[in-house]
């Protein structure tokens, strides 16, 4: 089914079982999260009785899923990511080098399954490759975190994504507004020659530049977050940051003090949505897999919204071992996870936005690009969520 006609045939279900429904609320039902590999976490209290339409029963995943379900995601793990580590059962063992962490997958307001789910870390983990294309050269990976603007670019792929973990992107530069103090967004940025700091070919970065935004001979790329130059040029360079961890992260150190200046790439026009949960594109789970899965991920995104302390504790903890001198701390974690928004369809598409985007990107890269019913399946999607 194509993404718009499912659109319909979504919105016709939802109509269908808000007239048959008895009104009853949601009742709360419980989840927790392993902090470490020795110790479950404090419990997290917080339950939910699952809505699943008539035509998808809800199954036991070992009838229709492999014992062990696979997930590769993109960098460190972050609030952005919560939902994922949400499903993961009291237990839960964290590898020696940080780099997995796997235990029972437990779904919102479900009994136990007999399926084991492994996160597997990314960033200096898999050298900073992109999740998708570590995912695509091991096949014992089912799932991975990447954004529309990647699947978007690989045509040669028919890798898809089931569901988005967020709404948007946090993509952007900042600066120091007291040692830049005439560049007040992206375009004085651009037209100040302030060298800007970024990783190597990101995409937003070719983008910007293809709009005139940013000037090339500004750009220095490379693998470092470039945080210690940025704070030893006391802000008179511009860095490549995350609008959601970035901000609080700063006000954390000790090292930096003085207000900073966001500049998100979505104001110009970047309309990417990441991160996005993708298969890797060779069937690697069955379609009755996903239908259980896809749900359970759903859910688990306002029950993490709604007290995310203990799977922040569990994903600070993984972030220490594959990154010894991480400064996105536990409180970085809490104070970031506080600032996302639960969307009323958690997990769905903004179609509309995925349309509107992918032909500006063909343009800013001079290439092309799949469609938006090659590149997203919601057919796995709760419609009625």
């Amino acid at each position: 089914m194509s993404a718009r006609a499912f659109r319909i045939a979504a919105i016709i279900v939802a109509l269908t079982a808000a007239a048959c429904s008895s009104g009853a609320g949601e009742q709360p039902a419980g989840e927790s999260i392993a902090q470490s590999t020795t110790e479950a976490a404090p419990g997290v209290s917080i339950e939910i009785e699952p809505v699943v339409p008539e035509s998808r029963p809800v199954l036991q995943l070992e009838q229709v899923c492999p014992h062990r379900i696979v997930i590769q995601v993109s960098g460190l793990p972050t609030p952005r990511l919560g939902p994922l580590y949400t499903l993961l059962a009291p237990g839960a063992e964290i590898a020696d080098d940080g780099r997995s962490v796997s235990g029972p997958l437990r779904r919102p307001g479900r009994p136990d399954d007999d399926v084991i789910l492994e996160i597997r870390t990314g960033g200096p983990s898999v050298s900073f490759l992109p999740a998708i294309e570590v995912g695509a050269n091991d096949a014992s990976i089912h799932l991975v975190t990447t954004s529309i603007a990647h699947l978007a670019r690989r045509l040669d792929s028919k890798a898809s994504a089931v569901l988005t973990l967020s709404e948007s992107n946090d993509r952007m530069l900042m600066w120091s507004s007291v040692a830049q103090p005439g560049v007040s967004d992206l375009d004085d940025l651009g037209s100040s020659g302030v060298e800007i700091r970024h990783v190597t070919d990101e995409l937003f970065i070719e983008f910007l530049v293809a709009k005139g935004v940013l000037d090339p001979n500004q750009l220095v790329p490379g693998g470092s977050d470039a945080i210690a130059a940025f704070i030893s040029e006391a802000g008179g360079i511009a860095r490549q940051g995350d609008s959601i961890i970035d901000p609080l992260l700063f006000a954390t150190l000790p090292e930096w003090s003085g207000p900073l200046t966001i500049g998100e790439a979505s104001s110009r026009g970047w309309l990417d949505i990441e991160p996005v949960l993708a298969t890797t594109g060779d069937n690697r789970l069955e379609s009755s897999c996903l239908d259980q899965i896809v749900p359970a991920i759903q859910q688990a995104i306002p029950i993490y919204a709604a007290d995310p302390v203990a799977v922040n504790q569990l994903m600070s903890e993984i972030g220490e071992k594959v990154d010894p001198f991480s400064l996105v701390s536990f409180s970085v974690m809490n104070a970031a996870a506080e600032t996302l928004t639960v969307a009323e369809s958690p997990g769905t598409f903004d179609l509309e936005r995925v349309e509107a985007f992918l032909p500006a990107l063909a343009s800013a890269i001079d290439a092309d690009v799949r469609t938006i019913d090659d590149i997203i399946q919601i057919a796995h999607l709760d419609p009625t969520d």
